[in-house]
C-alpha cells in the first residue's frame, strides 16, 4: 500500500486518535492509526467521523460531487495472529474486537461515472480508540455494497459476499420506483455455497438483517413479477 499521506495516530493516557483532510477519488490519502496493547489486552472499540468540507449541491444540479464514501479496514493482533474487519465509514459507526494490537486504516473508495458527478470534494475523516466495548443496539457495523441495483421483470441480480472481512450479516432492501407495495414472494434472495449448492431461501420484505449461512460466498436477489421493476441494494453486517 502506498503510504503516501499517511498520519499515524497519536497515543494518549487513555486512548488513540487520528485524522486528517482527504479528498474524494484520491486512492493516496489515508488515515491510519496503530496502537499497542501488550500492557492491557482486551477489548477496544474504534469510532469514526465523516464530514465534508464544502457545501454539497444535491441531484440533480449538474456538476454535484459523488457521494463521498471510505472504508476503515481494521486488524486486530493476538500474539502474530491477524483478524481482518471492513466497514463503511459513517458518523456515529463504530467496531469492537479483542486484541493486543490493532492498526486501522482509512481509504477513500468514492465511485465516480456516474452522469456529472463529480470526484475531488473535500472532507475529514477521523477515527478514536478507546478500551471497552462498543453498546448493543440491534445494528452491527455495517460495509455498504455498490448503488443500488434496478431489477427488470422478471430478472436477478447476483452480489459476492465480501471475503475475510468478517461479514455475518445481510441487509436486503427492496422497492419500487412507482412506490407500489410488493405481494409475497414476488421478491427471494438466494444464498450459496461456492459448489453452488442452495443454503438459505428466503423473503427480504421485512427489512431486518439475516443470518449469512456459514459458507455462503454469493447472494442471488430475484424479481419474480413479470410486470413490476424492482429496485435493490445489499448491506453486509460485519462482526464487532
Amino acid at each position: 500500500m502506498d503510504n503516501k499521506g499517511f498520519i499515524t495516530g497519536i497515543q494518549k493516557k487513555d486512548g488513540w486518535s487520528a485524522g486528517r483532510q482527504m479528498t474524494s477519488g484520491n486512492k493516496s490519502q489515508i488515515v491510519s492509526l496503530q496502537a499497542d496493547f501488550l500492557q492491557k489486552p482486551g477489548i477496544y472499540t474504534a469510532q469514526f467521523t465523516i464530514t465534508p468540507l464544502e457545501p454539497v449541491p444535491p441531484p440533480p444540479v449538474i456538476g454535484f460531487f459523488a457521494p463521498i464514501r471510505a472504508e476503515a479496514t481494521v486488524f486486530w493482533a493476538v500474539e502474530g495472529n491477524t483478524v481482518t474487519r471492513k466497514l463503511s465509514v459513517t458518523n456515529g459507526a463504530s467496531i469492537s474486537g479483542p486484541g493486543q494490537a490493532v492498526r486501522i486504516v482509512i481509504a477513500d473508495v468514492t465511485v465516480g461515472g456516474v452522469p456529472s458527478a463529480q470526484l475531488g470534494q473535500p472532507y475529514f475523516c477521523a477515527v478514536t480508540l478507546v478500551p471497552g466495548l462498543r453498546p448493543t443496539d440491534g445494528i452491527p457495523p455495517l460495509l455498504n455494497n455498490d448503488n443500488a441495483t434496478f431489477l427488470p421483470a422478471p430478472s436477478s441480480a447476483p452480489f459476492n459476499v465480501p471475503q475475510n472481512v468478517g461479514v455475518k450479516s445481510l441487509l436486503v432492501t427492496v422497492g419500487t420506483p412507482s412506490g407500489a407495495p410488493l405481494p409475497e414472494q414476488q421478491i427471494q434472495v438466494y444464498q450459496y455455497s461456492a459448489g453452488g449448492n442452495l443454503l438459505a431461501l428466503y423473503d427480504p420484505r421485512a427489512y431486518e438483517f439475516y443470518p449469512l449461512m456459514p459458507g455462503c460466498v454469493s447472494i442471488l436477489v430475484q424479481n419474480n413479477s413479470l410486470t413490476e421493476v424492482v429496485v435493490c441494494s445489499v448491506t453486509w453486517g460485519i462482526d464487532g
